[in-house]
């Protein structure tokens, strides 16, 4: 009994580190994860698609990066009305929309509020002007980018900025300065950053009340 026990422990154990090796995520996780899976698979291809104007195939590509469970996706296209639909087995279906300036939102809930938003313009950025400074750093992001790419960390953009203006920029085959790309976790430490500096200039004090009212019960 007790070889049974240790038996079955040790292959509980293998098949689980097996099945979030292969998976990315742990087998208790499972029907979280096809949700997870659905809303991945709507959102990358809205914005690869629309925002980015990535391939097909370079969408496949960053969808299978993630997880090999994205690559059993039902993926269709509404291209009238900008709205991409990702569902698994009928198991759980997610949307998401093209808005002109937001880019792409996935649909849960009532979301008509998100048409009536008007986002201004981003303003181009400027070169930085003193030449010796910029051809040293231009030389070190060159090199980190093909660092980067040759260890398999698949980055795609590298940007210098100082005081606002463009010091050095480098870009991944098939990529360039006009190609949109996904923040991700970027966005909160730039928002961050942001919030910070409004605070510094005592524009924003963070014991403020009633900053976001969604957030007052949360």
């Amino acid at each position: 009994m007790k070889k049974w026990l240790i038996a079955s422990a040790l292959f509980g154990v293998a098949f689980t580190a097996l099945f979030t090796l292969l998976l990315k995520f742990p087998p208790w996780q499972l029907g979280n994860a096809v949700h997870v899976a659905t809303a991945l698979g709507a959102k990358l291809t809205c914005s690869g698609h629309y925002v980015s104007g990535f391939s097909n195939e370079q969408i496949n590509i960053d969808l299978a990066s993630y997880s090999p469970v994205t690559q059993l996706l039902e993926i269709d296209n509404d291209q009238q009305s900008h709205i991409v639909t990702a569902s698994l087995y009928n198991l759980s279906t997610s949307r998401a929309k093209y808005r002109e300036g937001l880019g792409c939102t996935l649909e849960i809930g009532d979301a008509s509020a998100l048409n009536d938003i008007q986002v201004s313009k981003v303003l181009k950025t400027t070169h930085f002007t003193t030449d010796t400074l910029r051809k040293d750093v231009q030389a070190s992001v060159d090199e980190l980018l093909i660092e980067d790419n040759d260890s398999g960390k698949d980055s795609r953009a590298l940007v210098v900025l100082k005081r606002g203006e463009l010091v050095a920029e480098a870009y991944a085959e098939g990529f360039d300065k006009n190609t949109p790309l996904l923040g991700w976790s970027m966005g909160k430490s730039v928002t961050a950053m942001l919030l910070g500096n409004l605070i510094y200039q005592e524009k924003l004090a963070i014991t403020d009340t009633h900053l976001f009212t969604e957030w007052e019960n949360d």
